[in-house]
């Protein structure tokens, strides 16, 4: 099953702990240690180490395809210009599709695409991911909750109610892992909630962001013994 095994294949995004910062001394006269007046600030290192950029264009499209690589999710432009030291949004796009263009020419199993919200990612083509997508050890939901999403897709916009009936009261967690991950939203509607995947969920499938024409690929691919109630 194309679209359930593909869950299992890349692992969320961990959030990053909060650590408690330093008592910042009362007495303004005092001065750590190790920093002097010319330590340059994190914005200046930044600026710094983008500077000179646009006179490579190589490097920068070395940089958007190592970018869309190891983030392994679809990154805007905002973030690609950040990374290459450019701000017009035309000239990253422009950068984006070459890059893109290098893979289609050399017929790549490995695709750069535009998403519809304008963000770009790197990925499997759906020629070949179905047949390696089993070498992947990295789970990225255990089968209750894996089960739980593909339920919610098939049904949405589905009652969060419904769902804890058909699949059992596990499924109360597995929504709020669901949602913690991004994979859907929930609607507070009267005493309910209503429950949605979202885009996340559909760029990460290469589904349709048209819920009607996203069933259809589901079922395509899921078939309707997959999930109990569907």
């Amino acid at each position: 099953m194309e679209a359930e095994q593909k869950l299992e294949e890349r692992p969320p995004t961990p959030k990053q702990a909060i650590q408690e910062q330093p008592a910042i001394p009362l007495d303004s006269q005092s001065t750590p240690a190790d920093a002097t007046p010319d330590t340059p600030q994190p914005e200046e290192a930044a600026a710094a180490s983008t500077s000179g950029l646009s006179k490579n264009p190589l490097l920068q499209k070395q940089l958007i395809e190592a970018a869309l690589y190891v983030s392994g999710r679809p990154l805007d432009l905002k973030i690609l210009g950040n990374v290459i030291g450019a701000r017009s949004e035309e000239k990253i796009r422009a950068i984006a599709h070459s890059v893109a263009e290098k893979y289609n020419q050399n017929e790549s199993p490995i695709q750069i695409v535009e998403l519809p919200d304008g963000r770009w990612v790197m990925q499997l083509k759906a020629t070949v991911s179905k047949y390696v997508r089993r070498l992947s050890n990295r789970p990225l939901l255990t089968p209750g909750p894996l089960r739980t999403l593909g339920f919610i897709a098939l049904k949405q916009p589905v009652k969060q109610a419904y769902v804890v009936l058909v699949r059992g009261k596990l499924a109360y967690g597995h929504v709020k892992q669901l949602r913690e991950m991004d994979l859907i939203t929930d609607e507070k509607v009267g005493k309910t909630r209503i429950l949605r995947t979202t885009s996340t969920f559909a760029d990460y499938f290469n589904l349709n962001h048209d819920v009607i024409e996203m069933k259809k690929e589901l079922k395509s691919v899921l078939g309707t013994a997959v999930v109990p109630g569907v």
